[in-house]
């Protein structure tokens, strides 16, 4: 690395290494000289280190000459410096394994005393403790600063690929009249998407149908963890809405129920297509965020996950705070990055708080999540779902109509995308689109109207 990297190449090296990845007092001093210098900007030759060495040292030290010694061995026994990255990727790999051996005997001692608490509780705590060491590894990953001219090829070389079809465009929903909401970026791969609703407004029936469309329709992968239902009645649900079929069907004798075989045909179908898919369904109960990470991870290994549904917020079990905002703004930025991180697209439903049914119009905004922390800074999407009969018996609005309101957009339009909630089945109702507009939402709330 002395005299002959290029200024690029020390720059990355400096974005890469921290001087607490070395293990010896040697090293740790010989890195802090050479940033120092090149933080300077002069050059980093034997005289430079050596003063600058002195320096930070004192020039009395006794450890001055074992380390000009020690590091004018480095220099004669490296073979080049052209190879600095792959040594960059060692002495991080080093670090990585230290902390983690340090942190696994820490965790042993600690599962050890019971004073710490009840096991779960302390398994908790290495898991977290781990969890922390692991998304500082992945920082280790970290392009650092690039050139305009640089970050403009791998742009357009990325253009290129997408209008040659060689990658997918952004995630669909399925729903024709919210897709063309989000058209024509859709839904681009790191997104954190917040779907919020109020109870009964069909939030379930809404991410069965975006789950149903990512696993059937485009045979990719899904995680799902539900905090709400067991996963039967999850499974339950999804046949039942795939086949377009009463649910009630399964509770039935054959005897009792209209064209029985028939019907129970078109669940044998959709049976047959979720056995083909990629879709995966935890139901544990109180899961963390670090149990999410986890499980997302490992099977994302196995199989690449073009999207994660967290079905809800507020039934997580939130790691120690000093209020629930700020644990669950936690869980929100922790799930930021995991969509970051595996370059898919993380669903996380929340429940919005009662405080939205004290005004005139129930239709709700993304500052009714409020409270769940800071889920509006961290989102890329917010959509909120209503639905007018819910509220009001007399409604003018025919009991299926369910709004889908894209309230925030970072990548493109927002507007209202009118469905219809049947039987547990969420679809479009008819195709159209009603953009940010109140006299456009009249006249569509009139086309729907009783009739």
């Amino acid at each position: 690395m002395i005299g002959e990297p290029k200024a690029p190449a020390v720059s990355k090296i400096f974005s890469s290494l921290k001087i607490g990845n070395f293990s010896t007092v040697t090293h740790r001093d010989i890195y802090r000289a050479i940033n120092n210098i090149a933080q300077s900007g002069s050059r980093i030759d034997l005289i430079t280190v050596e003063a600058e060495l002195r320096s930070l040292l004192g020039i009395g030290s006794n450890q001055i000459d074992f380390h000009l010694s020690y590091l004018v061995d480095l220099v004669n026994n490296t073979p080049s410096s052209r190879n600095v990255m792959a040594y960059v990727s060692i002495v991080k790999n080093a670090a990585v394994e230290r902390e983690t051996l340090s942190l696994l005997e820490s965790g042993l001692v600690l599962m050890s005393d019971p004073s710490e608490g009840a096991p779960i509780e302390r398994l908790g705590l290495v898991i977290s403790s781990l969890e922390r060491a692991r998304s500082s590894a992945v920082g280790f990953n970290a392009s650092g600063l690039a050139h305009m001219s640089d970050i403009g090829k791998e742009w357009l070389e990325g253009v290129e690929a997408r209008f040659n079809g060689e990658v997918p465009l952004g995630l669909k929903t399925g729903l024709v009249n919210l897709d063309k909401i989000l058209a024509p970026k859709n839904i681009l791969p790191g997104s954190l998407v917040a779907i919020g609703a109020r109870p009964k407004m069909g939030k379930t029936a809404f991410t069965l149908k975006i789950a149903e469309y990512v696993a059937i329709e485009e045979g990719k992968g899904i995680a799902t963890f539900s905090l709400e239902m067991p996963k039967e009645q999850i499974y339950e649900r999804m046949v039942s809405s795939r086949a377009r079929i009463d649910s009630g069907l399964f509770y039935q004798s054959p005897e009792d129920v209209y064209n029985f075989d028939t019907e129970f045909a078109k669940a044998s179908m959709a049976i047959s297509e979720y056995n083909n898919t990629k879709c995966y369904i935890d139901d544990s109960p109180s899961v963390t965020i670090t149990y999410i990470e986890a499980e997302s991870r490992r099977l994302h290994r196995e199989v690449p996950l073009a999207a994660i549904m967290v079905d809800y917020l507020t039934l997580m079990t939130t790691e120690k705070a000093e209020r629930n905002d700020l644990a669950y703004g936690d869980i929100t930025k922790r799930l930021k990055q995991l969509a970051k991180e595996l370059n898919c697209v993380v669903f996380l439903v929340t429940q919005l708080n009662r405080k939205l049914e004290e005004r005139g119009d129930k239709r709700p905004l993304p500052s009714d999540s409020r409270d769940t922390g800071q889920i509006e800074q961290d989102c890329d999407i917010w959509i909120g779902l209503y639905r007018d009969s819910v509220y009001h018996a007399d409604s003018q609005n025919r009991p299926e109509l369910m709004e889908a309101i894209v309230r925030y957009n970072r990548h493109g339009g927002t507007g209202t995308a009118y469905l219809e909630l049947i039987n547990g089945y969420v679809g479009d109702f008819l195709s159209n689109v009603v953009l940010d507009n109140p006299s456009t939402r009249k006249t569509m709330s009139a086309k729907y109207a009783r009739k």
